[in-house]
C-alpha cells in the first residue's frame, strides 16, 4: 500500500467514526459533563501533568477551578453554577489526586451503566495511612472493600475523583457544605463535622446513593521527608517518612531533651 492509499484509508476511517458519533448522539444524546476542583494558590505541580493528560480528550463541556482557602465555598458555588447551566454529571477532582484517562473512563462507564448509583467515587487511600481508604461504610459494614468487580455501597467518600448526578445535588437542601463543632463548640475532636462529611451526611439524608469503584484505584500525593540513617549493621541508608510522622518524632525528641 502506498502512502497516498494509506492516507486515503485513514481519512475514510475518520469519516466513518464521525458518522458513527453522529448516529450515537442522535440515539443517545451526549451527556453534559463538567469537572470541578478547588485549589489553593500554591499546590502540587505533579498533579497538573496527569490532570491534562487524563482530561484533554474526554470532551467534557466545562472545567471549573476555584481558588481560595475555603474550598467548600468554591465547590458549592461551582455546583450551583453548573446545575443552573444544565450540566447532568459533575466530576469532582482534588489537586493532590493522581489519575489517568483510564481511571476516568472506568468511572464514567460504570456510572453510565448503573443509574441507581447517584455518586461514584474512585478508591483512594488516606494520606499517612497504609491500609485505610477514604470511605466510610457505616451501615454497610457487612461489605468489605476489596479489589472485586462490584461497586461497594458506602456512606461517606471523598472528592478526589468522584462522579455525581447534578439533579441529585439540586434536590438537597442548602447549605451543601458546613463546618460544625463538637458538642463543646470545639473543632479539636473527631466529634466535629467537616464540610465534606457534612455533604455526604446530607447526601444520604436526601435519599441519594454513594458507591466506591474498587476497579478505579487512584493515587494520593503526600509530602515525604527523606533522611539518612545508620542501620543496625552500621550501613548508611535512606528512609522516607511522612512529614507529619517526622514532625511528631522530632518534636518528641526536642521535648525529651528539654525535660
Amino acid at each position: 500500500m502506498t502512502a497516498e492509499q494509506l492516507i486515503a484509508e485513514l481519512d475514510a476511517a475518520k469519516e466513518r467514526v464521525r458518522q458513527l458519533e453522529g448516529t450515537l448522539n442522535q440515539v443517545c444524546p451526549k451527556i453534559r459533563i463538567a469537572t470541578v476542583m478547588s485549589v489553593p494558590m500554591c499546590g502540587w505541580n505533579p498533579h497538573w501533568g496527569c490532570h491534562k493528560q487524563a482530561l484533554d480528550n474526554m470532551g467534557f463541556e466545562d472545567h471549573t477551578i476555584t481558588f481560595g482557602a475555603w474550598w467548600d465555598h468554591g465547590v458549592s458555588n461551582a455546583f450551583e453554577d453548573l446545575i443552573e447551566r444544565g450540566m447532568q454529571w459533575i466530576l469532582t477532582l482534588d489537586y493532590d489526586s493522581m489519575f489517568t484517562a483510564e481511571h476516568v473512563s472506568g468511572l464514567l462507564d460504570r456510572f453510565a451503566k448503573n443509574p441507581h448509583i447517584d455518586a461514584l467515587a474512585a478508591l483512594q487511600p488516606r494520606r499517612g495511612s497504609e491500609e485505610t481508604p477514604l470511605a466510610g461504610l457505616g451501615q454497610h459494614m457487612d461489605h468489605e472493600i476489596t479489589f472485586g468487580d462490584e461497586a461497594i455501597p458506602c456512606e461517606t467518600a471523598h472528592f478526589g475523583l468522584t462522579l455525581l448526578r447534578a439533579d441529585k445535588i439540586a434536590k438537597m437542601p442548602k447549605p451543601w457544605f458546613l463546618h460544625l463543632p463538637d458538642g463543646n463548640g470545639s473543632y479539636k475532636t473527631k466529634a466535629r463535622i467537616d464540610p465534606d462529611m457534612y455533604f455526604w451526611n446530607e447526601w444520604r439524608k436526601a435519599g441519594n446513593t454513594l458507591f466506591i469503584d474498587p476497579k478505579v484505584c487512584v493515587g494520593h500525593l503526600q509530602p515525604l521527608v527523606s533522611e539518612m540513617y545508620r542501620d543496625v549493621d552500621g550501613w548508611m541508608k535512606t528512609r522516607h517518612v511522612h512529614f507529619m510522622e517526622w514532625r511528631s518524632r522530632t518534636n518528641r525528641i526536642v521535648q525529651e531533651a528539654a525535660a
